[in-house]
């Protein structure tokens, strides 16, 4: 097997971390590069229409948050309701979710200024 084959083919399952939202037990689970590059691109369309920083951080969580068998717990049409969470439960699963997919300060930073 050649060395191509062994790191296209040799898909390592997505890493996750538990949270808890409402009181309910869900997971964090890390993007691929692919998922990375779309939630960049919202980002950044956000930014360019003005909303950069409305829920930045439920933006993210969208994508991330899955139920135990790994599904997508919300669409993409929920980032204004989950938006409207406490903060501090927003922050805790943000952090989380930050830290598993590698998403930096300046990561953020450069996400959230205007482009």
């Amino acid at each position: 097997m050649s060395l191509r084959d062994l790191i296209l083919n040799d898909v390592p399952v997505a890493e996750v971390k538990p949270v808890t939202l409402r009181g309910e037990k869900l997971y964090v689970r890390e993007m691929n590069g692919t998922e990375r590059d779309a939630y960049e691109a919202q980002q950044l369309s956000a930014n360019k229409a003005g909303s950069g920083l409305e829920n930045f951080r439920a933006r993210l969580l969208v994508r991330v948050i899955v139920d135990k068998d790994g599904n997508r717990v919300f669409g993409d049409d929920d980032v204004a309701a989950l938006g409207k969470l406490p903060a501090r439960e927003i922050r805790k699963a943000f952090d989380i979710a930050s830290k598993l997919n590698a998403l930096t300060p300046e990561d953020e930073a450069d996400l959230v200024k205007n482009s």
